[in-house]
């Protein structure tokens, strides 16, 4: 979530959004319902903080081979409703992050994925660090297993909820460019 909200703020500067704006006027799909007389617009930065009223999850689909888009997922927010007004509670969102990860592709041109690849990994340096099935084809990557048989990692939907594989070294260039 880290290397979203890296991306967010990084869209931000380069004048293409603004984390103070609802994110409707980037993603007009959006179109989930509340039942509280709410106001506030879901701004980006309340995403980012986990106080957009967004769900917190959507199971169906999060974690599989076979992930579905994150356009299946706007449909899915669509019949949700609010699980509080935008901006009144935090309540952990990996669906929010998830709608940040469209944002940062809808807004720069690209996919999440050569987002990061583009703006974060390569000038740091990151050559181990991916955000797709990439990971699972890389020499230095190490193997997951179940019941004793090498499996590959398993997809998960929502990439900018957390779908990155990186080693030691290259998060420790991440971590630098931070102090």
């Amino acid at each position: 979530k880290s290397f979203t909200a890296l991306s967010v703020l990084q869209l931000q500067e380069q004048k293409k959004l603004n984390v103070n704006k609802a994110i409707q006027e980037y993603l007009p799909q959006i179109k989930i319902k509340s039942q509280y007389y709410d106001p506030n617009p879901i701004l980006i930065r309340d995403i980012m903080s986990h106080t957009s009223g967004l769900p917190n999850d959507l199971l169906n689909g999060f974690f599989c081979d076979n992930p579905p888009s994150i356009d299946w997922l706007i449909d899915q927010i669509n019949k949700c409703t609010m699980v509080s007004p935008a901006g009144y509670q935090q309540s952990y969102s990996n669906i929010g992050y998830g709608v940040l990860g469209k944002l940062i592709s809808s807004v720069s041109g690209v996919t999440y994925a050569d987002y990061l690849n583009q703006n974060i990994f390569s000038p740091l340096e990151m050559t181990s660090t991916f955000v797709d099935d990439k990971a699972n084809t890389s020499p230095n990557m190490s193997v997951g297993y179940i019941d004793g048989e090498a499996t590959d990692e398993v997809q998960i939907r929502d990439q900018a909820a957390g779908l990155i594989a990186s080693s030691v070294v290259d998060m420790a260039k991440y971590l630098n460019m931070y102090l």
